[in-house]
């Protein structure tokens, strides 16, 4: 039987003023590539990340590879709020 993989939130960094055109570049990628990522976020009031939502840190990996603005992974999970589950 094959194991669902919940979820979870991870942290890009990217260039500051480039958030959003990170995170349009990652949603892009993602559906060319069929990547698992659920969701990308970039708050406007946190600079230098974008927020992806993916079953795994290898899908994150896999997306931001080429992307100019996309400068690493923050190792570990981000934490979800409460009323999460």
């Amino acid at each position: 039987m094959e194991e669902i993989q919940k979820p979870a939130v991870f942290a890009v960094r990217s260039t500051i003023g480039q958030e959003k055109n990170t995170s349009d570049m990652i949603v892009t990628r993602a559906k060319n590539f069929n990547l698992p990522i659920k969701a990308v976020l970039s708050p406007p009031g946190i600079r230098g990340y974008v927020f992806v939502e993916a079953t795994g840190k290898s899908a994150v990996d896999q997306v931001r590879v080429g992307i100019k603005h996309a400068k690493g992974v923050i190792p570990g999970e981000i934490p979800m709020g409460e009323g999460r589950e």
